[in-house]
């Protein structure tokens, strides 16, 4: 099975359209960093569920530098408003660096702190 699975990702990324360029290094970053994100095929999927309910506004808890919620802003562009949690500060400073660097039109409000509370 493992194999198959493999095969199957090999696949995905073969077919999945080339990213903008901060999205890679976003991508490198976690790599280089050993931290997790959802990764381009899973940020396909959450980019087209948005576009598919005409999201305009989204909530992200433990967003972290701010990966999932970039494929958010693709989909909603500049009508729509993301609220990140998160609870570092150089998370937020990172992701806003990201936001800024891709031209992304959405409005962000990153929220630094335990998103229960």
């Amino acid at each position: 099975m493992p194999d198959l699975f493999s095969r199957i990702h090999r696949y995905l990324e073969d077919v999945t359209p080339q990213r903008p360029p901060v999205l890679r290094a976003m991508e490198s970053y976690a790599a280089d960093n050993d931290f997790p994100i959802i990764g381009p095929q899973v940020g396909r999927l959450l980019y087209q569920l948005a576009l598919m309910i005409r999201a305009r506004r989204i909530l992200e808890l433990g967003s972290g530098f701010g990966y999932s919620a970039y494929w958010f802003s693709l989909a909603v562009g500049s009508r729509g408003e993301i609220v990140l949690t998160d609870r570092d500060r150089a998370n937020r400073r990172r992701a806003l660096e990201y936001f800024r660097q891709g031209g992304l039109q959405s409005r962000f409000d990153f929220r630094v702190g335990d998103a229960l509370r």
